[in-house]
């Protein structure tokens, strides 16, 4: 199937100037106060290049086929009630991207499609959107500098996201190790943001059998990992790659995981920021009668709650919980609507115009950004993720239960990488959350302790302050410089420094919980 191409906004100027959000405008300035009598600015710098120079093998998506009367006409209906715009998409892409400065000779930034399909005539094209950041041949350099583990380094992004999402990061990241010899990569997973849209084999859907083997996933779940797997592999050969570091956030952590478990020849480190799908699920939440994690994925820490008291959760305090009948109710009816397939952008595909709304109200309470950071990852956000087909995003179901519970729990499943008596099949594994993270950080605390991470020096858990769960956003100052650390510390340094302020600042976490 062929992956649809970009298109204009279908929605007339008529309709647009009454739809919440948009108010006649398609560009990010539609709600920075005073827009709207503003002389509008100058465009900003494009990428450097988007060109199908190698590893790249196209511009753009493929413009779709001629579409038929009755096509059209159905299209513009739909536009008239549902804005998203894939030209959007790139247009919000390339704002934020443009943020990134390009004052430094010694590497440059590109962005392109690889096409991961096996077999393009019969399936169509797999595209792959690729950013590359990479040494400049006109700036030669000294090689003596290179770090002896400057594998390149592959930034994955986690579920209704897009390498976009990377932008305050990767000028530190750029600045500090492409002149060590490093390359950096940020995708955008297949089925996902700007990637091609290609639909899950059906074997994902429906709830999974229970796995006779803990260790091995359940089918559906299987066949949902092999999705992205397969591609990011396939991906990986034609980009070249012999051995590469993936730092993968939220979902894209989990499938990064699922990756290194598959091939950890091909993973020089694993680097999990805030990954979902850790620990087991508990008895309260239907899960086995092991003891709880100290906070649930249905009860997520609120960001403004640090204090010991506010972080315990109803089965450390051994006072229960109590809901609203009502509060029930609703949970119960999503969970339905979960393991029924449907997923947040099913919801705000459902709303209509008023999607765009729901976006920024997203993004206006949690992220402290500047009022045009927040228009544009609000713009991208929305167009990214709904403009096109949904393929990728219903996934979540078929790897997660409602609240957030793996199907297949990385505790279980992590530990090997590790712990494997074969050092060729050993990968080191770094977990980073926010100290405000409603992913509890003590599950893989707990994994390492258990399964003598720790004491091997091959995985570690680092805290980034004054951050929740985007914390390469909320604060990406601390965020770069710990996984700048993490990327270029020698694993087999026997006390290496990162390490000892990790450890730190983990037994000080511990402690301000009452759980050390």
């Amino acid at each position: 199937m062929t992956s649809p191409g970009p298109f204009q906004s279908r929605v007339p100027a008529s309709v647009r100037s009454w739809i919440p959000g948009l108010g006649g405008q398609s560009d990010a300035s539609a709600d920075v106060p005073d827009a709207a009598t503003a002389p509008l600015a100058p465009p900003p710098p494009p990428v450097d290049a988007t060109t199908t120079e190698p590893p790249f093998t196209h511009l753009e998506h493929p413009a779709s086929g001629h579409a038929s009367t009755l096509r059209t006409a159905l299209n513009t209906l739909s536009g008239w009630y549902w804005p998203a715009d894939a030209k959007a998409a790139h247009d919000a892409e390339q704002r934020l991207l443009a943020r990134i400065p390009r004052d430094d000779p010694a590497w440059r930034l590109r962005l392109g499609f690889i096409d991961v399909a096996e077999d393009p005539t019969a399936t169509g094209h797999h595209l792959i959107n690729t950013l590359i950041i990479e040494s400049t041949a006109a700036a030669p350099r000294d090689t003596s500098n290179d770090d002896e583990n400057a594998a390149p380094v592959v930034l994955l992004h986690g579920y209704g996201a897009g390498l976009a999402m990377w932008y305050r990061n990767l000028p530190a990241l750029a600045s500090a190790l492409v002149p060590r010899g490093y390359t950096l990569y940020a995708l955008d997973w297949l089925g996902m943001a700007r990637s091609g849209r290609v639909p899950l084999p059906k074997a994902v859907a429906g709830e999974p059998a229970a796995s006779p083997n803990a260790l091995a996933p359940p089918p559906s779940v299987a066949a949902a990992e092999d999705y992205f797997v397969n591609s990011l592999e396939r991906w990986r050969a034609h980009v070249g790659i012999e051995k590469m570091v993936l730092v993968g956030h939220s979902m894209g952590g989990y499938l990064s995981s699922a990756y290194a478990l598959r091939y950890p020849h091909r993973v020089a480190k694993l680097v999990l920021v805030s990954p979902v799908g850790v620990p087991e699920r508990p008895a309260s939440e239907g899960g086995p009668s092991a003891p709880p994690p100290a906070t649930t994925g249905s009860e997520p820490l609120p960001d403004s709650d640090t204090s010991a008291e506010g972080t315990k959760s109803a089965a450390e305090s051994g006072n229960p919980r109590k809901f609203p009948l009502p509060y029930m109710a609703l949970r119960s009816s999503l969970a339905k609507l979960w393991e029924s397939g449907y997923t947040p952008f099913s919801l705000m595909r459902a709303a209509g115009p008023f999607g765009l709304r729901m976006t920024e109200w997203y993004t206006t309470r949690r992220f402290t950004l500047p009022d045009d950071e927040k228009a544009d990852l609000r713009d991208y956000l929305f167009h990214a993720n709904n403009a096109g087909t949904p393929a990728g995003e219903y996934a979540l179901s078929a790897l997660l239960r409602f609240g957030a519970w793996a199907r297949s729990p990385l505790e279980h499943r992590l530990p090997a990488l590790w712990s494997s008596p074969d050092a060729a099949r050993r990968v080191p594994v770094r977990f980073m959350y926010g100290n405000q993270d409603w992913m509890d950080p003590r599950a893989a605390a707990r994994m390492l302790r258990q399964n003598g991470g720790i004491d091997a020096l091959r995985a570690s858990v680092h805290i980034v302050p004054n951050a929740g769960h985007q914390l390469f956003l909320d604060n990406s100052e601390d965020f770069n410089r710990c996984l700048i650390d993490i990327l270029r510390t020698n694993d087999r340094v026997a006390h290496p420094t990162v390490g000892r302020l990790d450890e730190e600042a983990m037994a000080a976490y511990l402690v301000a919980k009452n759980l050390n």
